[in-house]
């Protein structure tokens, strides 16, 4: 099939292209490089080190024996550029990940709130006209939040809002799409060094698990919020690649209107997933050790009575590999790149919070 990856250059979308490539689809991205120039902006770098688009189809060609479509386009500023892309390449499938996923960003400041909101609304908004006008046949898959009423951030907040927008064509214009509610992915895909993708630590746009084991690697505490009592929602890379697959494969080619599938690897309290990193870490010969710190954040209580965390099972898709597994190779990337965490491992410890001060989180 066609797929079209907007967000293709990101930490899920390159992968994504990669894997569905390897596959047998014929695969195309839409990316402005929005991350890569956000991260400089926080004064951070990706742990991993990215190559440039041009570098990566390159090797991408010479690995699959087949070219990656690539085309520059901000779909926030610029839809007649999504419009020609549409056109272009004629998808069958697209697969909508340039979104801003950051909550910490949402909150930095006026400007970053009303930046996420703008990228994160108009640019659906635009794909959303742009499939009305050009494909309105094709098949929308995205992903979003596992439970709606978890929202405690901008961020989060717009995503709301793109899911019932994405709802909302679907009735109005008779488009199918899908949303893979997830949770926080974590890990690394062990690929070839030119085709790894992007992975961030820092407390703006490294999710939970990689910022605990990146703190492990560079020696610091590893810091759960408050009492690390709270449950949140995990998945790995690459089983959220993999669920994606799954939706792909087994979504009838027909019909329209909007569906959503909730897919995670397990609920787990911020103190376990801190404890599983140290002892993988330990096991690898690092020394750490888990120390709560005061929680930056203004949460509500997440509420997972009768939540289902696999309903792909209606495509008798189970998860492969397990949590330690996947700790292991990610702690070993890190290693790797050890240079590159200590380089920025003062931004390994949070300082933004939900009030808009900026200070480090203290011990308790």
């Amino acid at each position: 099939m066609r797929i079209l990856i907007l967000g293709g250059d990101g930490y899920v979308g390159w992968p994504m292209a990669c894997f569905l490539t390897e596959k047998g689809h014929d695969v195309g991205i839409v990316d402005c490089f929005l991350r890569r120039e956000l991260v400089k902006q926080v004064n951070v770098e990706s742990i991993i080190p990215v190559y440039d688009i041009y570098q990566k189809q390159s090797i991408f060609k010479k690995k699959y024996k087949k070219a990656l479509w690539f085309k520059f386009c901000n779909i926030e500023r610029e839809y007649n550029k999504l419009v020609d892309a549409l056109n272009e390449f004629s998808p069958e499938i697209i697969i909508h990940l340039a979104e801003i996923p950051s909550a910490v960003y949402s909150i930095k400041n006026a400007y970053t709130s009303s930046f996420v909101a703008k990228n994160n609304i108009i640019g659906t908004l635009n794909l959303l006209n742009a499939m009305k006008r050009v494909c309105g046949k094709v098949h929308l898959i995205t992903l979003g939040n596992v439970i709606d009423d978890s929202v405690d951030n901008f961020g989060y907040l717009t995503k709301i809002y793109t899911q019932r927008s994405i709802e909302l064509a679907c009735k109005m214009w008779k488009f199918r799409a899908t949303t893979l509610k997830t949770g926080s992915i974590y890990g690394t895909i062990l690929t070839d060094k030119q085709l790894k993708t992007r992975l961030d630590v820092d407390e703006f746009f490294g999710t939970v698990i990689n910022r605990f084991c990146a703190q492990a690697v560079a020696k610091l505490a590893i810091t759960p919020f408050g009492k690390g009592d709270r449950k949140i929602a995990v998945i790995s890379l690459k089983n959220v690649i993999q669920a994606i697959s799954v939706i792909i494969q087994n979504t009838e080619k027909k019909g329209v209107g909007y569906c959503e599938f909730n897919y995670v690897d397990e609920i787990c309290d911020l103190l376990t997933l801190a404890d599983r990193c140290c002892a993988v870490s330990k096991e690898l010969g690092i020394d750490v050790k888990v120390r709560c710190v005061e929680n930056p954040r203004i949460e509500n209580e997440l509420n997972w009575d009768g939540f289902v965390l696999n309903e792909l099972e209606k495509f008798n898709y189970k998860s492969s590999g397990n949590m330690v597994d996947e700790l292991r190779i990610l702690i070993a990337e890190l290693l790797a790149n050890n240079k590159k965490i200590q380089q920025f491992s003062r931004r390994l410890v949070p300082e933004v919070h939900w009030d808009r001060r900026r200070e480090r989180v203290r011990f308790l």
